[in-house]
């Protein structure tokens, strides 16, 4: 008995098992960028709209924990999204949180402050120095399974 297979539909317009990874990684990047954005988006809003001052959050300095804390996440994120040297991931950072202080000192109705700015500019050192500690023990873990043998980009 002659058995016929069915070439699937996907395969014979030229699709190809690999092209699927290779769409997921394209789909994988895209949406780690759209987070990235989005998280942008919304700390552009919350830094430069009018909010009501509540004066127990400045006696407790309750916005310099909210700026640590936000541009922590940034400093995240942005590797997440670009994988970019941790250098580059301090300066945008860096330039980011002055940019939003330098816009707030030009809006009537919001305070610009050098301790936010420093604040997020701690935030984000936090965020660099997680980074460069969690890419430093995988770099070690990497030279470890080689130098035992293995194959350094199985996962242990």
């Amino acid at each position: 008995m002659l058995v016929h297979w069915r070439v699937p539909p996907a395969q014979a317009a030229g699709w190809q098992p690999r092209d699927s990874i290779r769409s997921a990684k394209d789909y994988n990047r895209a949406m780690r960028h759209k987070i990235f954005v989005g998280y942008v988006v919304v700390m552009v809003l919350v830094f430069l709209v009018p909010v009501p001052t509540i004066p127990l959050a400045e006696t407790n300095h309750v916005d310099k924990l909210v700026h640590f804390g936000v541009f922590l996440g940034f400093a995240l994120l942005l590797y997440i999204d670009r994988a970019s040297k941790v250098v580059w991931m301090l300066l945008i950072s860096f330039a980011f949180a002055a940019g939003i202080e330098l816009v707030q000192w030009f809006l009537p109705y919001r305070d610009a402050d050098w301790w936010d700015f420093f604040a997020g500019a701690a935030g984000a050192g936090l965020g660099v120095l997680l980074v460069s500690a969690v890419e430093a023990r995988l770099q070690r873990a990497a030279r470890k399974r080689a130098h035992e043998g293995g194959d350094p980009t199985l996962p242990s």
